[in-house]
């Protein structure tokens, strides 16, 4: 199955992107996360996407990326937010995936998320500036239990990601929480919300597996691309 993308996410017709996936990779998930001004449990947010469909048309429709280095658990948070699933074995992200799916904002209007899941590998540095365009927000991934990842994350990645896309929000995670206890911490995580609070973002440590504050992380980004957050 082959993906065309171009006046969609604002890209000149010179850098059309044709990409090819398997058809799998590419769904529609039209299950409504619902965010709401009180603080919501993960379980309830899952009740909520599982109860509730979006009746009306998206009033915004964005592109968001999920960025770092590669094994930080990327594709895992997708499939979590999207797809409420936990993808145990690790597979390789072949310069990028794409997914999409529908989020309900607290003023009741509908965001369509296009989520680009870029592979970390060094070996698609050379092609991965072409998947920014027209990106409206960012998700920059580490791995709670490799010290380096962080600093990847905030140095390399965040600047290549301001580079080429300008000064888009973004969210800063720490995944893979739940082998904190397990492997213990690699780092001081009031660093990580320091850097995200210096940079006019936030810091959320998340868990894949068990869900810990994926739903929270995506309407986030998502209120922060859509302008009901600063």
């Amino acid at each position: 199955m082959f993906l065309r993308f171009n006046s969609e996410f604002n890209l000149n017709p010179k850098h059309e992107i044709l990409i090819r996936l398997p058809v799998d990779k590419v769904t529609k998930d039209r299950f409504t996360t619902i965010a709401t001004g009180s603080r919501q449990s993960s379980r309830e947010m899952t009740e909520n996407r599982e109860n509730l469909m979006s009746t009306t048309g998206s009033s915004y429709k964005v592109k968001l990326l999920l960025c770092g280095p590669a094994a930080v658990g990327k594709t895992s948070l997708i499939k979590r937010f999207v797809k409420n699933a936990f993808q145990a074995d690790y597979k390789l992200t072949i310069g990028v995936d794409i997914l999409t799916k529908d989020v309900g904002l607290r003023n009741q209007e509908v965001a369509t998320l296009s989520i680009w899941d870029v592979g970390g590998q060094k070996r698609f540095e050379f092609i991965r500036t072409t998947f920014y365009k027209g990106a409206s927000g960012a998700i920059l991934v580490f791995d709670l239990t490799r010290a380096e990842t962080y600093q990847e994350v905030t140095k390399k990645w965040a600047e290549e990601v301001t580079r080429n896309c300008g000064a888009i929000p973004y969210v800063l995670i720490g995944n893979k929480a739940d082998l904190v206890e397990k492997v213990g911490r690699v780092m001081d995580p009031n660093e990580a919300a320091q850097w995200a609070a210096a940079n006019n973002s936030i810091y959320l440590e998340t868990s894949a597996l068990g869900g810990q504050n994926v739903d929270e992380a995506f309407i986030e980004i998502t209120e922060r691309m859509v302008g009901l957050k600063k």
